[in-house]
């Protein structure tokens, strides 16, 4: 196996790139153009996924369809995919893996994020809105000794033997469906109150965290446990999302808590476990990945399985409506919850969005936010033909951990 293989090897582990964006999906492409600043400005079918309270204001169509959504966000840093595509099947020059390595280096760790979603449907009728769709995310890293021991064997970059130890190593990932149903309730003419109510199933989780793996002048071990799920069963639990929308004639503001209330848990029955072991003294080699019990599985593994929940989250914005030609929005939020939180997307968000119809049968999107530890960019575009709208939108996110890309498509769009 050539460098540039195994280096996408590993990449694919680390990238886990999620078929499925958010708890309940985004179906918008509008949305995601104009940089995910959409919660005072989310109606129709959009309302469920942004803000319920939205369905009892006034404008809000009578009815509205959204089907067959699907987009996502990832990316790996700092070695990126363009990094190893680069050399193709070549061997990777040696001065080329020293500067990745002390990129990696720099870094702490080689990792990488991915999450998206699908929407199946998202349909409005007056004041009622549902949605269907899926969602999961990833996270992977490789600490610097584990990138070295891959890029140049147990000789180390300097080709003298040396110990490398891979801990901090981790993968994490998980899937879920999730079915909703939002209803409002207008006060006067200008207030109203939202509720979505939430039936959340785990379709898979997986867990792994590097227990004392190492490499030395005489021995191979590797010791990285793994739990992780079997069926489409995993877990289950219903939530609730509460909204509040007001608007006047032209400016609308906006705010919900997410997962005000969350009893999804993961199921231990459907959990198992696999010891991930393997040693070689020059000599004589062992291993064990037989599947085992999920009780025997290391208890920080299992504390992290049972701390991963869906904590709430709080955000607020508004739309301001220029002229039918022109809309602007703001929002922010901000994801609760521990390291061990279920988190799909960037805890922290604070953005801007604009969507020019100057054209209206190609209306033009943008939008940018500071996200944790760093910022992302947006734009769009759709094509208008009477009540049917066929969109796309591109973003690109940089934060700590790295730079990642992201699409979205909505082929379906009938207001």
């Amino acid at each position: 196996m050539t460098l540039p293989t195994a280096v996408a090897a590993a990449a694919c582990a680390i990238a886990l790139a999620a078929p499925l964006g958010a708890q309940l999906p985004n179906a918008s492409a509008q949305a995601f153009g104009m940089g995910d600043n959409f919660t005072a400005a989310a109606r129709g079918a959009d309302a469920a996924a942004w803000n319920p309270a939205n369905l009892g204001l006034r404008g809000n169509p009578g009815f509205s369809l959204r089907g067959l959504s699907a987009g996502g966000v990832s990316g790996i840093d700092p070695i990126s995919w363009s990094d190893v595509a680069a050399y193709g099947d070549r061997t990777v020059p040696r001065d080329v893996r020293l500067s990745w390595l002390d990129a990696v280096t720099a870094a702490g760790s080689q990792s990488g994020t991915a999450d998206g979603g699908v929407t199946v449907l998202a349909l409005s009728a007056g004041r009622v809105g549902v949605h269907v769709g899926a969602a999961g995310y990833a996270s992977a890293s490789m600490s610097p000794d584990a990138v070295e021991a891959l890029f140049f064997g147990n000789a180390g970059r300097t080709g003298q033997p040396r110990d490398l130890h891979f801990g901090g190593s981790s993968v994490r990932g998980g899937a879920f469906g999730t079915a909703a149903m939002s209803v409002a309730q207008p006060i006067g003419d200008r207030l109203s109150l939202g509720v979505t109510g939430k039936y959340v199933r785990g379709a898979g989780v997986l867990r792994a965290e590097d227990g004392g793996s190492s490499v030395t002048a005489s021995d191979l071990a590797v010791r990285f446990p793994v739990v992780v799920s079997q069926g489409t069963n995993a877990g289950a639990g219903f939530g609730l999302d509460l909204g509040l929308a007001w608007q006047s004639q032209r400016l609308s503001l906006g705010a919900r808590v997410e997962n005000v209330v969350n009893t999804f848990a993961w199921d231990a029955s459907q959990m198992t476990y696999r010891a991930g072991t393997a040693s070689f003294d020059g000599t004589n080699s062992s291993s064990d990945f037989d599947e085992r019990p999920y009780a025997e599985a290391p208890q920080a593994l299992r504390d992290g399985i049972a701390a991963e929940k869906f904590a709430p989250t709080i955000g607020g914005g508004l739309a301001f409506r220029q002229s039918a030609k022109l809309l602007v929005t703001a929002d922010a939020r901000q994801q609760l919850g521990g390291d061990d939180a279920i988190v799909i997307g960037p805890k922290t968000h604070v953005g801007v969005g604009i969507e020019s119809s100057a054209l209206h049968a190609l209306p033009l999107r943008a939008g940018a936010a500071y996200v944790t530890g760093g910022w992302q960019v947006a734009g769009g575009a759709g094509v208008r033909l009477g009540a049917v709208e066929l969109a796309g939108a591109v973003t690109l996110r940089q934060q700590t951990q790295g730079r990642a890309k992201g699409i979205m498509i909505n082929v379906m769009n009938l207001r």
